[in-house]
């Protein structure tokens, strides 16, 4: 793996979110830097986009693409319901969503019964989240943490099941993170990641459209997947898109046996300009995904898991 972020001269919040995405496709996203929005970040304690991201506008811009859309929540909420049925857990069953950013899925697991504990490493993001629970009337449901995912303070096995949505791609050491949070999944416990995946048709755009424009971040190759990169080697990946097998493999070397993978959008809608474009792209995304199609073309993908019993390790 690459080494730990450079400490000095922070990157501006906006500078962040702009370079945080492989490529914008459209060109009225570089004109307004408060379109151009983070996948959830959690970066090392010690990384210049941890500090970028305690900057109180980060949840602003966040919920500027992934809120407010009707389409877009009735889908997540169709999309949470399947991954309930996979989890398997039932009511009062306590679930830790890793990266929970201003706590959208937080409070999906909380209104379906469930006791939810969301981690981000934003201060910001977790001050949102917990006014959202308290005017929901759900902070005896749920609770929140501030901290990176590569070292949790909760105990091992502490959790009957783990979520962990679009979180991965911003981590520098990604499978210490992983490790943690099988860590504290418990026995038979279930647990879902759902990444970008590199394979994907959307994948293959954003390499192309980088390398015409030119863009200035490097993009580096890895096992775990396409690596998008400041400038050169040994400063953070903003963002990774993931080789789904290898990441499929890490989690059984985490004790963890693979469930199912499936399709859980084929575009990363942030990418479309609001209105009839993004809508459009959303219905098109549910329609894949309740038609059961290959995630192997898809953007984002799903990987469900059941921890054993066993120590890999053994």
């Amino acid at each position: 793996m690459l080494s730990h972020f450079r400490s000095q001269n922070a990157i501006p919040p906006a500078r962040v979110l702009s370079a945080s995405w492989p490529v914008q496709l459209l060109p009225q996203w570089t004109q307004n830097q408060s379109s151009l929005v983070p996948r959830s970040p959690h970066m090392s304690q010690n990384s210049t986009l941890h500090d970028a991201f305690q900057d109180e506008r980060v949840h602003e811009v966040w919920e500027s693409a992934y809120r407010g859309n009707r389409l877009l929540d009735r889908f997540n909420d169709v999309l949470m319901d399947r991954l309930l049925r996979y989890l398997d857990q039932p009511k009062g069953a306590r679930i830790l969503d890793a990266g929970c950013g201003i706590g959208d899925h937080t409070l999906r697991f909380a209104r379906r019964g469930f006791h939810c504990t969301g981690v981000d490493i934003s201060e910001p993001m977790l001050d949102r989240a917990r006014e959202r629970a308290r005017v929901e009337g759900l902070e005896q449901r749920v609770e929140y943490t501030c901290c990176g995912l590569e070292k949790l303070s909760f105990s091992s096995g502490q959790f009957d099941a783990v979520h962990c949505r679009g979180v991965l791609m911003h981590i520098l050491r990604w499978a210490d993170a992983l490790k943690e949070l099988c860590r504290v999944l418990a026995p038979n416990g279930t647990i879902v990641v759902i990444e970008s995946n590199a394979s994907s048709l959307e994948a293959g755009i954003v390499r192309v459209v980088r390398m015409l424009r030119k863009s200035k971040s490097q993009i580096i190759k890895t096992p775990a997947g396409i690596e998008f990169h400041w400038s050169e080697p040994g400063q953070a990946p903003l963002a990774r898109i993931a080789n789904i097998p290898f990441l499929t493999k890490t989690l059984q070397d985490c004790g963890v046996e693979p469930l199912t993978r499936f399709a859980t959008e084929f575009w990363d809608v942030a990418r479309f300009p609001q209105g009839v474009i993004r809508n459009s792209t959303v219905l098109f995304n549910r329609a894949w995904f309740g038609a059961h199609l290959p995630a192997f073309p898809s953007c984002g993908n799903a990987l469900i898991g059941r921890k054993t019993t066993k120590d890999p390790n053994e």
